[in-house]
């Protein structure tokens, strides 16, 4: 049934649930810090609207910019500033839309910033806890001493 996930096809699958995931805690993140409250009730709405929006556009944007193709195990400073890149102008085009269709009359402004910080920190974070893994760095070996 699920045959064509797959090997690589399966990880990657993996990487972008992953992703759909970070990208919905960094905006209720978000929101929470705004706030200052877990209760984010009167906000849900705008929440999931912007979640909506966030995930089609940053992960057509991380596939674009070919976040999705390589082996994270291989990060490294290149793919951080595309994803910063990517992040960034999803930002910009999360923004733009939301003016287009909402007016952007009760959402609060601040919320996109600390989102886009949060984001970046959780995604790129996610791909390097995940290298780190994979070199051995949670059990010890440090494979960069000298002696």
């Amino acid at each position: 049934m699920l045959s064509f996930l797959s090997g690589k096809r399966f990880k990657q699958f993996v990487v972008i649930l992953n992703d759909a995931f970070l990208i919905t805690v960094s905006i209720v993140v978000s929101y929470a810090l705004r706030f200052g409250t877990l209760d984010l009730s009167e906000h849900l709405r705008q929440i999931w609207l912007i979640v909506s929006y966030a995930i089609v556009i940053r992960m057509a944007l991380f596939y674009h910019r070919g976040l999705y193709r390589g082996m994270w195990r291989f990060v490294s400073v290149r793919e951080l500033i595309g994803l910063i890149q990517s992040v960034t102008l999803g930002s910009i085009f999360l923004v733009g839309l939301l003016f287009l269709t909402r007016r952007l009359d009760a959402f609060p402004r601040s919320v996109f910033i600390i989102d886009w910080f949060v984001v970046i920190v959780l995604v790129g974070g996610s791909r390097f806890l995940y290298r780190l893994y994979r070199e051995g760095g949670f059990n010890g070996n440090n494979s960069t001493s000298t002696g």
